[in-house]
This record gives C-alpha cells, sequence and structure tokens, in this order.
C-alpha cells in the first residue's frame, strides 16, 4: 500500500501538483486514523483505472464509445466499466461480444478460448443478470454449463501436456499455473465457505 502511495506522490510531483500531494496525505491521515486506509487507497485506484479504461474505449475528443478490437479483453474491461460506473452502453457493447464469442465458439474456433470463457463468466456475474432479458439469461446459463465441460476438458488437456513435456512443453506455463491456482482456489473457498 505505501508503494500505491509513493506513486500518487511520484505523480503529483511530476504533474506540478504540489497541493495536491498535501491533500493526499491529509486524507491518508485521516483514513489511517478512521482504520480506512485501504478502502481509501482502492477507491483511488479504482478511480484511475476507469479513467484510463474510457481512455482506451473512446477516441481522442469523442464522446462515443468505440471498441478498439473485439478481444477477451476489451470484453472484460467493458464488463468492469459497467461494474463501477453503470454505463449501460458498456454492458450493451460487451453483451453484443458476448454473443459474437458464443458463435465462434460453438464452431470450434480455439482462438483466446480460455481468456474468452473468462471475459463470459465475468460478464455473466457482472452485466448479464443485471442487464438481459430473462430468456437471454436461460440461454446464456446453458451456454455457459456446455462452455464449463468443454473449457474443463481444454484445461485438462493444457496440464496433461505440461507434465507429460515438463519445461519444454509449448504450453504457456503461467496459464497452466492460473488454471491449477484457480482449481485451488475454487476447493479452499468449497471447503471452508460459511456453513449458513
Amino acid at each position: 500500500m505505501s508503494e500505491q502511495l509513493a506513486q500518487s506522490y511520484q505523480i503529483c510531483m511530476e504533474e506540478g501538483r504540489e497541493f495536491d500531494i498535501d491533500e493526499l496525505l491529509r486524507d491518508c491521515l485521516r483514513h489511517q486514523k478512521e482504520n480506512t486506509l485501504q478502502e481509501f487507497v482502492t477507491k483511488c485506484l479504482s478511480e484511475k483505472g476507469v479513467d484510463a479504461a474510457y481512455d482506451i474505449l473512446t477516441p481522442w475528443g469523442s464522446q462515443k464509445l468505440v471498441l478498439p478490437c473485439r478481444t477477451s479483453n476489451i470484453c472484460r474491461l467493458l464488463c468492469n466499466c459497467y461494474y463501477f460506473t453503470g454505463d449501460a452502453e458498456c454492458g450493451e457493447l460487451a453483451g453484443k461480444l458476448v454473443t459474437e464469442a458464443l458463435g465462434y465458439m460453438r464452431g470450434n474456433h480455439r482462438d483466446d478460448f480460455l481468456g474468452w470463457w473468462d471475459a463470459i463468466c465475468l460478464y455473466d456475474n457482472v452485466v448479464g443478470l443485471m442487464e438481459l432479458p430473462i430468456e437471454e439469461q436461460e440461454r446464456l446459463k446453458e451456454e455457459r454449463v456446455r462452455l464449463a465441460v468443454r473449457v474443463r476438458q481444454v484445461e485438462d488437456d493444457m496440464i496433461e501436456q505440461f507434465v507429460r513435456m515438463g519445461e519444454v512443453s509449448s504450453v504457456d506455463v503461467g496459464l497452466v499455473f492460473y488454471i491449477l491456482a484457480k482449481r485451488e482456489f475454487v476447493a479452499c473457498n468449497t471447503k471452508y465457505e460459511k456453513k449458513e
């Protein structure tokens, strides 16, 4: 957290905003006394993240959202913008990308399959439940169940290939680690979640 504060301090110094530094330090001191420093830093960083996201999604001098590309990363970016700002246009654009991706995935296209799976799950959790009509929610739920089986197969194949080939594998080591870490998180969360 002190690293994040140091980064904010550095930005203010580079931009010649010394008065902002004083205000930032006063705010940090106040939040530290109130035991809310972590929440304050998280809020400051999320605001900067949303600003950066909108810089990516809006051309210079325009107020209209434009997709720079149609990737799973842009879909996740739109979902996060929707989550933090409630901007319905972000939710709609993310929904269109998810619909396109579901069509490609039905046709066995495997480009960024796992990336799109993560984007679809994020969309379903953040936007889908709030914006879609009931029929579309049901269709998305059915697609998600069907795709979950394929995702598990693809992940298992990647893990098996990595184990078989070791470090010379063509499989992305970081992705295999991510898959295993995600599975372990789900297992631990299930084991230790509070039962009411």
